[in-house]
């Protein structure tokens, strides 16, 4: 009552911040801006490598261990595909802290020369690793409000295939895979993508183009910049 607005990111927080207040006389004010990323900084690779590759926190809740898991289920049928794993408990950290880390790397080096641990890398090399994969994955075990590392995945020009969560599913749209499932779903959606080329390639395709025309920082600014400007007419009026 004593804002002018409030900005989720995304309509999964909005609907967090109503919920029982959906008839408050003030809910109109709560608005719906998304998180965006700079594209013209995360230019896919002309010629992708055969990679899937997961870039976040080694958490439960940024779901490395369902990757892991599901890629050990599908190595032997893509031996010519390799498994990325971009990140670490926290920024700048490449010591294990939990039991969980240690599960996510136990399975990681069970992937052999299929499998690859970069650990921590700073921001603009995670990015580059981004744009060269074919196939980026997002398996949250949480309701992630508005994901950055989702968004950066369709920017890279990434077949993407991320949790059915959060406010996963309005970064994504239908450019690309969502899956509520286990191990068993997640390794039978990459296998699909990685057996089929074409379907592979319209993916990649709709996730740059989704990107660039709903997702770019500049999208998020002039947003914010709309709203400033109806909330200053309305004090003025």
């Amino acid at each position: 009552e004593q804002v002018s607005a409030v900005v989720c990111v995304s309509q999964h927080i909005r609907r967090c911040m109503l919920e029982g207040l959906e008839r408050h006389p003030q809910a109109s004010k709560v608005r719906v801006i998304l998180n965006g990323v700079d594209t013209a900084a995360l230019i896919p690779a002309a010629t992708k490598r055969r990679e899937i590759i997961f870039v976040g926190r080694l958490s439960p809740q940024k779901g490395g261990l369902l990757f892991a898991q599901a890629a050990l289920r599908i190595k032997d049928r893509l031996p010519d595909w390799r498994f990325v794993l971009v990140g670490a408990r926290r920024f700048g950290s490449s010591t294990l802290g939990s039991d969980y880390e240690r599960q996510v790397m136990e399975a990681m080096q069970r992937l052999g020369d299929q499998g690859e641990i970069t650990g921590y890398l700073p921001r603009e090399q995670a990015m580059a690793r981004l744009c060269d994969a074919a196939i980026a994955v997002a398996p949250a075990q949480w309701d992630d409000p508005c994901p950055l590392s989702v968004i950066e995945s369709l920017a890279g020009g990434c077949a993407t295939v991320a949790s059915r969560r959060g406010g996963i599913p309005e970064i994504v749209g239908d450019a690309g895979i969502l899956i509520d499932g286990d191990v068993e779903a997640w390794a039978a959606q990459l296998l699909r993508l990685t057996e089929d080329g074409e379907l592979q390639r319209r993916y990649q395709r709709a996730a740059r183009e989704r990107a660039v025309q709903a997702l770019d920082i500049h999208h998020t600014v002039a947003r914010l910049d709309d709203l400033r400007r109806e909330l200053t007419a309305e004090r003025m009026t």
